[in-house]
């Protein structure tokens, strides 16, 4: 990824990102660096009272994005 910006993990098909401050510009910021991967599964992991925010963030920017929550109990897709 170009400007110094590195994604958290990427296991096999899926590309991770773990973003733990719930701001939108922080959650914006994780969905920019997961949509340089092409390829891949996206994932996005954040606490729990930030998924709908999160969702409703990557639905504004037309992503294909799983949202889930830190512990990895509960999903929903955006």
């Amino acid at each position: 990824i170009s400007r110094g910006r590195r994604l958290d993990a990427i296991r096999g098909g899926y590309a991770i990102e773990v973003e733990r401050g719930g701001t939108p510009k922080k959650i914006n910021q994780a969905l920019s660096r997961l949509k340089t991967q092409r390829n891949k599964k996206k994932i996005l992991r954040v606490p729990q009272k930030n998924m709908d925010k999160a969702t409703q963030l990557a639905r504004q920017k037309h992503m294909n994005v799983t949202v889930t929550n830190l512990s990895k109990t509960k999903r929903k897709k955006a």
